[in-house]
């Protein structure tokens, strides 16, 4: 049983200095802004800028642009190192949320804000998970990203309680509509500025990286066609696993908030104790297994509701949203596996990049071919878009049954995708340490 705490002390996976506690402090504080401002955002989104189901697609596509070119931006900025582009994406975001706290609440206008905080948060992602590991003891990478991930997850579970008393406390005060967004954008605001200045004292000799404008390297492919079955099996889940819980199964909007946030709350103790997993067992087991058992997950979202009860189906897929979510964490295997055959901290934030690119063109492209094949499955049934969604609302049997084959068609594909995956990992060497024991 003491295993835990040990998960939890960064002393067990980090080098020791206090430009640790500085960088896991600043992780901190942008955990708590983004975790108030995405419990509020769908809201702000619906009731205050109007959009409706088709306009919420196309920001959609917009907020995930700056990954999809992540890898061309941090080109230009290939001779700042990595401390500078973390306060420039901490920056980025802070001035994202100044512009959604200030702005009107013009559709165009909050795209172009929102696009600027994505921007900021694409870009902690490859030095996140770089710095993080260039601050783990050796052997202890895995270890030292589930750490920094269950940090993660307890700033997002903070923030989204700071985000419902802030609603509650409005609700009470019977303030203005938009009074309580602007609440949780300012507290979000105030969090980024105190996570850029927490970086302006750590020390950047630590994490001074030049990297290749771009790179693209034969002994990365495996790892570009995982990120490829990564890039697709999260845009699903992000896309369609909710979607599929609200107009299958009729899940209200608190019932799918609450079911995120227990999601958030596993994650705390998940992600650390998947960075154990893959330092102990190595990174290449880690990811044939992760994804045998998202196989599963997929084939039982995609057929819970021809197999069980309507009742049982609904259960069985709120645990399949729970267990996929924790087995996102182990994505962190194959960070591990590209800083062991990466020849230097250069190549790996540039590899890491480019991953996160190549990830999000797959989800672009997932999105809306997924959305497409679900419409069109339905349409073989003999229902329009419109006659679908009063059949819903009617609560039609044949409507349910046919919304359900299509999203069994989706996660089918899914599911081969997992299977493919799966072969991948297999041919991946077994680091050098496991191939000694064994």
């Amino acid at each position: 049983m003491k295993i835990l705490p040990r998960l939890f002390h960064p002393g067990e996976s980090f080098r020791p200095g206090r430009e640790v506690v500085w960088y896991l402090s600043a992780m901190l504080c942008f955990s708590l802004a983004a975790g108030c401002f995405g419990g509020v955002m769908a809201n702000y989104l619906a009731e205050v800028v109007g959009l409706d189901e088709k306009g919420r697609s196309v920001l959609e596509f917009f907020r995930e642009t700056p990954g999809l070119l992540l890898m061309v931006v941090l080109a230009l900025l290939a001779r700042r190192d990595e401390w500078w582009i973390l306060r420039l994406g901490l920056f980025l975001a802070a001035i994202g949320m100044a512009g959604l706290l200030l702005a009107p609440p013009l559709v165009a206008l909050v795209t172009v804000i929102i696009m600027v905080w994505s921007l900021g948060e694409h870009l902690l992602m490859p030095v996140r998970s770089s710095i993080t590991m260039h601050l783990a003891k050796p052997g202890q990478e895995g270890g030292a990203l589930g750490v920094a991930g269950g940090i993660g997850s307890l700033g997002g579970v903070m923030g989204a309680l700071v985000a419902v008393g802030i609603f509650h406390w409005a609700r009470a005060a019977e303030w203005a509509q938009t009074a309580g967004f602007h609440t949780a954008f300012a507290v979000s605001l105030a969090l980024l500025a105190a996570g850029f200045a927490v970086t302006l004292r750590i020390p950047g000799q630590g994490g001074h990286v030049k990297r290749p404008r771009l790179h693209f390297h034969r002994k990365y492919n495996k790892f570009y066609m995982l990120e490829v079955f990564y890039g697709a099996r999260k845009q699903v889940f992000i896309t369609f696993a909710p979607y599929m819980l609200i107009r299958l199964y009729g899940m209200p909007t608190e019932q799918l908030a609450l079911l995120v946030g227990i999601c958030a709350a596993l994650n705390i103790v998940g992600a650390p104790v998947a960075g154990w997993i893959v330092d102990r067992l190595g990174y290449r087991t880690v990811m044939i297994w992760d994804t045998v058992l998202l196989m599963v997950v997929c084939l039982m979202y995609g057929y819970a509701y021809h197999l069980f009860s309507p009742v049982v189906a609904f259960w069985v897929v709120c645990g399949n949203f729970v267990l996929d979510t924790l087995i996102t964490n182990a994505s962190s295997a194959t960070n591990v596996y590209v800083r062991g055959i990466s020849e230097s901290r250069e190549e790996l934030t540039a590899t890491l990049s480019t991953g996160i690119s190549v990830n999000h063109l797959i989800s672009i492209l997932v999105a809306l071919a997924g959305g497409w094949l679900v419409v069109a499955v339905c349409g073989r049934q003999g229902f329009t878009v419109d006659g679908m969604r009063q059949a819903l609302a009617a609560a039609d049997p044949a409507a349910k049954n046919a919304l359900a084959y299509g999203y069994g068609v989706l996660f089918s594909i899914s599911a081969f995708m997992a299977l493919m995956n799966t072969l991948f990992a297999l041919t991946i060497p077994k680091p050098a340490k496991q191939a000694k024991a064994a």
